[in-house]
């Protein structure tokens, strides 16, 4: 299990990004800290589109990608669902691309699988936590007053 775990991060976590955003009303010169989002997003495609949450950029004007090679890239927002805390980004001008995330069926799923997530709380380098599947079919309401249905719970 754990060479499985290991074997999971390491061909995983180079296609996991930071997500950085300047607010568009942030003051240049302050090191205000609302000023500033981070958050954890995935390479989509080879085409360099990321997926983040909408949360992440929402106030955003300025978006960079941290990749975890060190390299920085500028990314712009391309698309947004509100209602289901999604964003899409494009980067622009990366010069070693990772490769996407592939990406499973959740139809499939079963309560007290496995599940993994890898990311960057905090800008932090990458992490990995480790659960299962707590239930299915979850309904998540969402600061605009929506709910989410079909939601995967997890302990991750």
């Amino acid at each position: 299990a754990e060479r499985a775990n290991i074997e999971l991060f390491e061909r995983v976590s180079p296609s996991v990004v930071q997500v950085a955003v300047r607010s568009a009303n942030a003051d240049p010169q302050a090191e205000d800290e609302d000023a500033a989002a981070s958050g954890t997003g995935f390479v989509w495609d080879s085409d360099g589109h990321v997926v983040t949450n909408n949360h992440v950029v929402q106030n955003g004007s300025e978006v960079a990608v941290r990749f975890a090679s060190g390299e920085v890239a500028q990314a712009q927002i391309i698309g947004v669902a509100p209602n289901y805390d999604l964003a899409v980004l494009r980067i622009r001008n990366a010069r070693n691309l990772p490769p996407p995330v592939a990406l499973g069926n959740s139809s499939e799923l079963k309560v007290g699988q496995f599940a993994f997530a890898i990311g960057n709380p905090f800008g932090l380098d990458q992490s990995l936590t480790s659960g299962i599947i707590s239930a299915l079919k979850r309904r998540l309401p969402t600061s605009s007053g929506r709910e989410i249905t079909n939601v995967i719970q997890t302990d991750t």
